[in-house]
């Protein structure tokens, strides 16, 4: 006899002994039980679903540092270590309607390759911090791809400030609020989010990180096709304003101070956001 037969010949000697009342409470409780656990097994079925689906994507991750760069970071961010919640909101917002651009639907086909931060790495056996300064140095001189030189002049101490924790960066290739102050493209970014819900944060030196990783596996800045400047928003001592020249076929990235904020022709800023494992910190 086999051990199924005696599990139901058990069940039908215990349902037996019940009484009517007894028999329906047993059989809502087993159908529920069932109906959750069907539900959980799907639900885990499309996590791993999308996990897969980022595994396939184009990510300035690990395994990217290692090869290109020839350094070692945090594995949070692999695709079977990210925060689920992270996860869900990043797949969203990449496979989701562009916030603003009008002939492009998806911000898919409009962004600059994502990119891991981490706040620490190890480069030649020891773990330092990871900042600006010491990522224009590996991808002035990577090991593959193509190599970037970043100024850093403008942004002075500012190049060693690292990032207070790991963070996955989207940078988004449209630029917003173009001839407008810095107060007015602030407001743009603003209304941007409260139209679409898609949360992109005020433009900072991060995406610096995007434009370089960007450069050093396709070959191209990501805006050979805009003639605006990006400005970002830094504290360097007092508040001030940094303007980045992008648009060029040029591998530079110049970055230097400007203080007005007042508006200047054919500058605008950029759409970021950035995907926290530490949600609590969101």
């Amino acid at each position: 006899m086999s051990f199924s037969t005696l599990c139901n010949d058990a069940r039908k000697l215990t349902l037996s002994y019940l009484d009517n009342r007894s028999t329906t409470c047993y059989s809502t409780t087993c159908k529920k039980a069932y109906g959750e656990t069907q539900a959980h097994r799907e639900q885990g079925m499309r996590e791993q679903g999308m996990r897969e689906c980022y595994r396939g994507l184009q990510i300035f991750g690990k395994k990217e540092y290692k090869d290109y760069l020839g350094v070692d970071i945090t594995d949070e961010y692999d695709w079977d270590k990210i925060n689920i919640v992270a996860l869900r909101s990043f797949m969203i917002d990449y496979f989701g309607k562009h916030p603003v651009h009008t002939t492009c639907k998806l911000a898919r086909y409009q962004h600059l390759i994502p990119i891991v931060l981490p706040t620490t790495m190890v480069r030649n056996g020891s773990r330092v911090e990871f900042n600006m300064e010491r990522f224009a140095e590996l991808v002035a001189n990577p090991q593959k791809g193509h190599a970037i030189t970043i100024s850093l002049l403008g942004l002075g101490d500012h190049a060693k400030k690292i990032v207070s924790e790991p963070r996955l960066l989207l940078v988004l290739k449209t630029v917003v609020g173009v001839d407008e102050s810095w107060e007015d493209q602030i407001k743009e970014l603003a209304k941007i989010n409260d139209a679409t819900g898609f949360g992109c944060s005020n433009p900072s030196f991060l995406q610096l990180f995007a434009f370089g990783a960007h450069y050093l596996v396709n070959r191209e800045s990501g805006l050979e096709n805009f003639s605006e400047g990006c400005r970002m928003q830094e504290k360097i001592k007092d508040e001030r304003i940094c303007t980045t020249g992008f648009g060029m076929r040029d591998p530079q990235l110049p970055i230097y101070l400007e203080d007005s904020r007042q508006a200047i022709p054919h500058l605008g800023v950029l759409i970021q956001k950035y995907y926290l494992q530490n949600l609590s910190t969101a």
